[in-house]
């Protein structure tokens, strides 16, 4: 008998199962744990008829055994009532028993246990359903520690981009995957129990999304059910194509009446039903008299349609480079992942290399798709050594090759500092340019939120002080897909700074920078607002603090004009000097540190050139607080810039 440290195993077996096998115990308050048998994870060739049967059994299996049994058999099969009458009659420990998890915990797998077969949640509403809004971390390291998978379904989860998250590493996170696939087939079997019933079902109403409330934090809106209780569907599945908000009281559901358009997220597209079939000739449309078309394009897509539109749309695939007429706008995410894409397309000496670039997809998904396209010659995972792979990559480069080596964020670029400074930016000069390094390093740079000090640190001005490299930090994604393509194609190492926060950040793409031949120069900055009264300077995610900035000082009467850097080495100095000649006053804004920061280096160049003569005022920065970035969030935003601290500056001017 095996002791938990709270309660005594009393029993164990393990199922067969199309996940592989299921180990189970049991203690004398029920079902203690159900978890995968990692080492055997079907992750990869999931047969989801197989039967479920015990390992090894005398034949004399005890209650809970068999409940457990009854109960995954009804969950291959679909059945989402049977699963709901087994769960009523089965006793588990860690919800019940408050005994190997605290009391959130418990809080987080009741709310679970509850979820609909099928349904999705985001990290944040778990939390607000919790009624403690900070608590996203917390519900994330209950997921970790579930002590009974599937029945208390943290695999359905998700970020609120969409993106699976982790789920036990690599071959869970592609079992995550599967089983939220899997559950949203319920839609395509009619005679099965969900989707059968949302077609056949008498809707109690049809209300437009106009009429419901709104909860921005939780992201969900509410309708009155006659019950008393309230329907509800939230902006994800909204984002997803889903259009039937439910009572969690009663069985009753309404048909949502909305824009797709107004929800489309940015990795979806929207075009006529006649289009889908001539770009994809295999698929399938069923039509049902109430006007919602379910396509199945692949495991990997699926579709919804209300009208004469539909959308296409995958939690698990991000990019569609077939249909990028289609959009409108375009994350930051997704053009860096275009602008690799179309750059290892046009040009085979261009290959990836990092931690977790290839199966995993990159720590931020940048690299979605791209090793299934190219494979591991191209996109290579390495170990965890930054000092070795990126020394791998400088020699490729000094070779002929065109490396992007990722960092899953520049704070671990300390630990590649040599090769990056010494072994390629300096190599071109000390060759007598003989040898050049056509590399690009790239990956997170500066603050995200909630990481630390370690992981916050802003490399803008250590980089931008090195001869012979070339640094590049966007803002937009049009900045983003073109700068990188730019950096790939250079002949000199390029430090390609990206921000964590802007990532899923979706901007207006020009029909221009849609197509694959469009690149931005370097050394060009742009100007993103025209203003008459004073010039603010930024880059990077700083400029959308300027923007907004700006926006409260029109108010005030004041004009401001917004230069978007892009470029820190080399630097646009003449679009500044025009700028200040025009506006007479200039601040600096940065999210580095003041001394010897980017900031810094412009008020210096600005004094040393003929647009001193045409300031009214100092030049003023605006920066980081000199500490390390504090963990506390709190004390995190206190310690960044925001537009309050840019207008309070621009008075002082």
């Amino acid at each position: 008998m095996k002791n938990c440290g709270k309660c005594s195993v009393l029993f164990e077996f393990k199922l067969t199962s199309p996940l592989g096998p299921l180990k189970v115990e049991e203690c004398k308050n029920g079902l203690h744990t159900l978890q995968y048998d990692r080492k055997n994870l079907k992750w990869d060739s999931i047969d989801a008829t197989e039967t479920i049967a015990f390992i090894n059994t005398t034949g004399k299996e005890s209650a809970v055994a068999l409940l457990i049994q009854k109960w995954l058999n009804a969950y291959f099969e679909k059945d989402c009532e049977e699963m709901k009458t087994i769960i009523k009659n089965l006793n588990i420990c860690c919800i019940n028993q408050n005994l190997h998890a605290g009391l959130f915990k418990c809080k987080v797998y009741q709310e679970l246990l509850n979820l609909p077969f099928g349904r999705k949640m985001s990290y944040q509403q778990v939390a607000m359903k919790l009624n403690n809004k900070n608590a996203s971390r917390a519900v994330g390291n209950a997921m970790r520690t579930n002590p009974v998978v599937l029945i208390i379904p943290c695999h359905r989860v998700i970020r609120s981009t969409g993106d699976p998250g982790s789920y036990m590493g690599l071959q869970g996170r592609e079992l995550k995957r599967w089983l939220l696939n899997f559950e949203i087939y319920v839609y395509e079997n009619i005679a099965g129990c969900a989707f059968h019933r949302l077609v056949m079902a008498v809707y109690h109403d049809e209300v437009e999304i106009e009429d419901f409330e709104y909860d921005s934090e939780a992201e969900v809106y509410y309708y009155p059910c006659p019950c008393g209780d309230r329907f509800e569907i939230s902006k994800l599945e909204l984002q997803c194509g889903e259009d039937v908000a439910r009572c969690p009281s009663c069985s009753l559901i309404i048909k949502v009446i909305y824009d797709l358009d107004e929800f489309m997220v940015c990795e979806s597209i929207a075009m006529p039903v006649s289009e889908v079939a001539n770009m994809f000739p295999n698929i399938v449309v069923i039509e049902f008299h109430i006007k919602l078309f379910f396509i199945m394009l692949s495991k990997a897509f699926v579709c919804f349609g209300i009208r004469n539109k539909v959308v296409l749309f995958s939690p698990y695939i991000r990019t569609f480079s077939t249909s990028k007429a289609y959009l409108a706008k375009m994350t930051v995410r997704d053009a860096l992942n275009a602008a690799i894409d179309e750059e290892m397309h046009r040009d085979d000496r261009v290959f990836l290399i990092g931690e977790e670039v290839a199966q995993y997809e990159g720590a931020y998904k940048v690299t979605k798709g791209l090793w299934k396209k190219y494979g591991d010659r191209r996109v290579v995972d390495t170990p965890i050594t930054e000092m070795g792979f990126t020394g791998l990559a400088v020699g490729a480069a000094m070779a002929g090759l065109r490396p992007i080596c990722e960092f899953m964020t520049f704070n671990f670029s300390m630990q590649a500092i040599d090769h990056i400074v010494n072994s390629s930016a300096k190599t071109l000069y000390m060759s007598a340019g003989q040898i050049s390094s056509p590399i690009v390093f790239r990956g997170p740079n500066s603050t995200a939120v909630g990481v630390g000090a370690q992981h916050s640190q802003d490399f803008s001005s250590w980089y931008a002080q090195c001869p012979g490299m070339k640094v590049l930090s966007p803002f937009s994604s049009e900045d983003a897909k073109g700068l990188l393509k730019t950096a790939i194609r250079d002949e000199n190492p390029v430090v390609f700074l990206e921000n964590e926060l802007l990532y899923g950040v979706p901007f207006d793409m020009s029909e221009e920078a849609m197509k694959d031949d469009f690149l931005i120069p370097m050394g060009v900055a742009k100007v993103e607002r025209d203003g008459n009264h004073i010039t603010l300077v930024s880059f990077s995610r700083m400029v959308q603090v300027c923007l907004d900035a700006a926006e409260e000082l029109e108010k005030m009467g004041v004009s401001a004009e917004i230069i978007n850097l892009r470029s820190l080495r080399p630097f646009d100095m003449e679009t500044i000097k025009q700028s200040v000649m025009k506006t007479n006053h200039l601040v600096t804004v940065e999210n580095g540190w003041h001394f010897c920061g980017v900031g810094a280096e412009i008020c210096a160049q600005v004094m040393e050139s003929e647009a001193f003569d045409y300031l009214d005022a100092p030049v003023l920065r605006v920066a980081g607080v000199e500490v390390p970035m504090p963990y506390a969030h709190n004390l995190e935003t206190a310690a960044q810039p925001t537009p309050q601290d840019v207008i309070r500056v621009v008075k002082r001017e």
